[in-house]
């Protein structure tokens, strides 16, 4: 079980990242054809965004990149204002665009769904760095309850005002001859490559701990110091060239890295765990195993539909 969940992590984690690169690259694409009418290929910016990551995830301590955190939630919250406002004038001025209950894609609000709201691989990091570890609980269920109103209320109105017509990315919907627009473009790119780092950390931790063992110190070999920095570089360069062969499909890549990587952690591991070491009743254990066979029927349901 603990192989089990500590590789479910790393590839999801990984995955978060690779999804995150390009998110971000279609992004930096739009603002510089918007702006600078520079038309470059989606590679382009993943190599770019390769150079920035290398050496972000050189640093061993997450609260040091808290500054960049901080600056990323800023510019998300910018993005997500403008977004907001943008949608509402349009639903208003030209009502809401033609919706259907469900498509031939639906399967792919599964994964979608899952990927956004799958955290666990950093709940231990952010723990760890607290002053206040004691006080985690109400922090998580406050950081659940924003992210889950502002996943169901944005994405609804983006799907309400655009309907058919809304993009993967739905700044895209937005009009790109505007100013805040390609603005929002530059500053939610930034805002997502500044926070990819705190995301990979998790799985470099554990691969990390798996391929070096423990008594093996940079701070006293710096043998060992630049072995590590070599691997978390390796790391980052493979996590970007997965993002390059996801680019194309950027709706189905998140979808798959929830389908795959994160329903196990969700809906089956924990039941699992749970069956053995804290299920009494027969109850319990029958809805334990209830879980375990949803999650994965569901998990290689969606999986297969994404292929097909």
């Amino acid at each position: 079980m603990k192989i089990l969940i500590l590789a479910s992590i790393v590839l999801s984690q990984i995955g978060f990242v690779a999804a995150y690169t390009v998110f971000t690259a279609e992004n930096l694409r739009a603002f510089m054809i918007n702006v600078f009418g520079l038309n470059y290929s989606i590679s382009t910016y993943v190599i770019f965004e390769c150079l920035i990551l290398m050496p972000l995830a050189l640093f061993r301590n997450i609260t040091k990149l808290s500054l960049a955190a901080l600056l990323a939630n800023i510019f998300i919250l910018c993005g997500l204002v403008t977004i907001v406002i943008y949608a509402s004038i349009d639903l208003i001025d030209n009502g809401p665009g033609v919706i259907s209950n469900f498509n031939e894609d639906w399967t792919l609000f599964i994964g979608v769904a899952i990927f956004a709201f799958e955290g666990i691989g950093l709940i231990l990091p952010v723990h760890e760095s607290m002053k206040y570890p004691e006080q985690y609980p109400k922090v998580l269920f406050a950081v659940i309850a924003v992210c889950s109103v502002l996943f169901i209320g944005i994405g609804s109105l983006g799907y309400i005002t655009y309907g058919a017509d809304v993009k993967t990315v739905v700044i895209l919907n937005l009009p790109q001859d505007s100013l805040a627009v390609n603005s929002i473009q530059f500053f939610y790119a930034l805002a997502i490559m500044l926070s990819a780092p705190i995301q990979i950390l998790p799985a470099i931790r554990i691969m990390e701990s798996r391929i070096f063992k423990r008594r093996q110190s940079g701070k006293i070999d710096n043998t060992i110091k630049w072995l590590k920095n070599s691997f978390r570089i390796i790391i980052v360069i493979l996590t970007c060239i997965l993002a390059y062969f996801g680019s194309n499909q950027l709706d189905k890549f998140v979808s798959f890295v929830g389908s795959f990587a994160c329903i196990p952690l969700v809906y089956m591991y924990p039941p699992m765990l749970h069956y053995k070491s804290c299920a009494k009743s027969k109850f319990m254990k029958l809805f334990d195993i209830f879980l375990v066979v949803f999650g994965g029927v569901a998990m290689v349901y969606t999986t297969i539909q994404l292929f097909i």
